[in-house]
């Protein structure tokens, strides 16, 4: 069986792409979520009464690294054959606690928005020379995804010969995930600094396990059109919705009773999150962990009624997303079937 871990809420770097700090009605800023980590004898006497083959530690919040018993959690893995990789997103950690983790067979996956000059554009407080050193001591034991916009990738060259010189392999993503060409970039306290835009590239390379010569080959792949960091009027126009969203009641605690019935397809993978709720399918996992957000749950009943009408938002989808002169989030209303099956659930905790 494959484990999908959320190990923890903590962490010491922030980016705004992240849950950390974007929803469906939020963007200004840290989310105000519980920050707590799994209780460990809980899990591991979950994990020794189960079968398991594979272990990925990705926090939807955190950094798994941070996680009090990570080396503990490594070793038992270690002791018991299981393949576990370990996610992060570059928050600074105890060189005791990586020398532990070296000793065992743990995979760290690390996240990266920028490199050298870029680290810091869009992830905040992180430290690069850290990172270098992290690169350099797990050598082929760790892979770098990295999430290209036009502009980070100034400095891909310098990135992939570095993880070439120490056997990194890198994975490339297109970092706008969101669907927009543009992407607001804003730090934890809600200031809006600038807009990033779609990477250009001679050959889409992107989704594929790239090391050694293959890694060399592509290094002049991204083609930089422009380092300007400006707040554009394109990106200011889709922040204008967020900027009247208040705080709210938590969204688990509303009692409402819906005229539909929710399939969920329940998959091989078994996802538990920091707080111990286990899951067996990856949408309903993520939108529960969203729902520790008290920011976004204000609008709820409206959209359980457009449910309930049976409404075809997407019609109204290229009009400005309005619905009879109301503003409609497409995407939140497509969240309403699985926030409604969480509230109409009974989801067990590890105990």
């Amino acid at each position: 069986m494959d484990l999908h871990l959320d190990l923890t809420s903590d962490n010491k770097v922030f980016n705004c792409l992240t849950p950390q700090g974007n929803w469906y009605f939020h963007k200004f800023g840290k989310r105000n979520f519980p920050v707590s980590e799994i209780n460990y004898p809980v899990l591991l006497k979950y994990l020794k009464s189960t079968n398991v083959d594979k272990i990925l530690c990705d926090s939807f919040y955190g950094d798994s690294l941070l996680y009090s018993h990570i080396n503990d959690l490594a070793e038992h893995c270690n002791d018991n054959n299981i393949e576990i990789t370990i996610t992060s997103h570059g928050s600074k950690i105890d060189t005791a606690v990586l020398d532990l983790l070296e000793n065992t067979n743990t995979t760290i996956y690390l996240k990266l928005f920028g490199c050298f000059n870029s680290a810091n554009l869009i992830t905040k407080e992180l430290d690069w020379q850290y990172v270098k050193d992290l690169l350099q001591q797990f050598k082929h034991k760790i892979i770098v995804e990295y999430n290209t916009f036009n502009e980070n990738v100034d400095n891909i060259n310098e990135l992939i010969e570095f993880c070439y010189s120490n056997n990194n392999a890198i994975i490339f993503k297109k970092g706008n995930i969101f669907g927009d060409w543009k992407a607001s970039i804003i730090d934890s306290k809600g200031e809006w600094l600038y807009d990033f835009s779609d990477p250009y590239y001679k050959e889409d390379i992107y989704n594929q396990y790239l090391n050694g010569k293959k890694l060399l080959q592509y290094k002049d792949n991204f083609v930089l059109n422009t380092t300007d960091l400006n707040r554009t009027t394109y990106g200011y126009n889709k922040l204008l919705p967020y900027l009247t969203n208040k705080k709210y009641k938590n969204i688990l605690d509303y009692n409402i009773e819906h005229k539909f019935d929710v399939d969920i397809e329940i998959e091989n993978t078994t996802y538990i999150n920091y707080l111990g709720y286990k899951f067996s399918n990856r949408k309903i996992y993520e939108t529960f962990n969203n729902c520790l957000s008290n920011d976004w749950s204000k609008e709820l009943p409206n959209y359980v009624n457009l449910h309930n009408q049976n409404t075809d938002v997407k019609l109204y989808e290229n009009q400005g997303n309005t619905y009879r002169s109301k503003n409609i989030n497409v995407g939140f209303y497509n969240e309403v079937p699985n926030i409604l099956y969480i509230l109409n659930t009974d989801i067990k905790q590890l105990s």
